[in-house]
């Protein structure tokens, strides 16, 4: 996950120390960054106790969210330098999760529309070749999903079973106040992360359509999971990453204090995590 992770805030930004304490901070610091402004509570020593880790629980499913950020690392490096390869490994990995996690691969095709439409405006065609491939062998191996899926659809007990696991009528919007941070930030990654573009404003603005999957659909499938496990993650790792690129504009730090310093926060990071933990 730590690898995943790190290969595609470093494939998206092009900034490896930033992305490692990012990802430090998610993994090991991550009780403190529920919200933007738990910030101060950490600064300030505030916080009355620590909620487990969120990729350390029991119940975590790691498995899920590697192969997730393993999708993206694979789209960021396509979107930096296509090759068709890349997009047959992530319509593969995609298709994984089609099987195993809801909330990992619908996110990944709101991305993957966002950027379809990107390319489409720019009439680039040999991209949109590439992601007709990935959409063709998505569909193939979703084939015995699909067939189970419309079974049990249309199974008599179906509607009051979806009740009983939370699947409810709903249309309320939600939000997250990291998503919002996430689409600001975005709006200025042209000037302080130019190679983050245009993945980034799929991943934010595809962030908030899964988010609110059940305003389109009518359905609400405890979508807290995207919060937790994948649109929350994605959104903290970025806002990090933008916050120390620019803390370094206003603030130039030179090479070896720059290294001792990462060097301190990546220790200090997992320290923290290991204690909690």
């Amino acid at each position: 996950l730590v690898f995943c992770m790190t290969g595609f805030l470093v494939s998206l930004t092009k900034r490896p120390w930033e992305s490692l304490l990012a990802v430090t901070a998610l993994l090991f610091v991550g009780a403190l960054l529920g919200s933007p402004w738990d910030i101060k509570k950490w600064l300030f020593l505030e916080f009355p106790g620590f909620p487990p880790l969120r990729f350390t629980r029991p119940t975590s499913p790691l498995w899920h969210s590697t192969f997730f950020f393993g999708v993206l690392f694979l789209l960021s490096s396509w979107v930096s330098r296509p090759r068709r390869i890349t997009m047959v490994l992530a319509g593969a990995l995609t298709s994984v999760l089609l099987y195993s996690s809801v909330f990992a691969w619908t996110y990944i095709g709101v991305i993957m529309a966002l950027l379809f439409a990107w390319y489409l405006r720019k009439s680039e065609w040999d991209r949109i070749g590439d992601m007709m491939i990935f959409l063709g062998i998505f569909a193939l191996l979703g084939i015995p999903y699909f067939l189970n899926f419309w079974e049990a659809v249309h199974h008599p007990g179906y509607a009051e079973t979806a009740q009983r696991l939370g699947f409810i009528p709903l249309r309320a919007p939600m939000f997250s106040a990291w998503l919002v941070l996430f689409l600001v930030f975005s709006f200025f990654s042209k000037k302080i992360l130019p190679a983050a573009i245009p993945l980034v404003a799929a991943l934010s603005i595809g962030g908030v359509i899964a988010l609110n999957e059940h305003v389109f659909s009518g359905m609400y499938i405890m979508n807290h999971h995207y919060h937790w496990y994948f649109t929350g993650p994605v959104a903290q790792l970025f806002c990090v990453v933008f916050a120390l690129v620019l803390l370094q504009r206003l603030i130039p730090l030179t090479a070896p204090l720059k290294n001792f310093l990462v060097v301190l926060l990546l220790i200090f990071g997992i320290s923290f995590g290991v204690h909690q933990q």
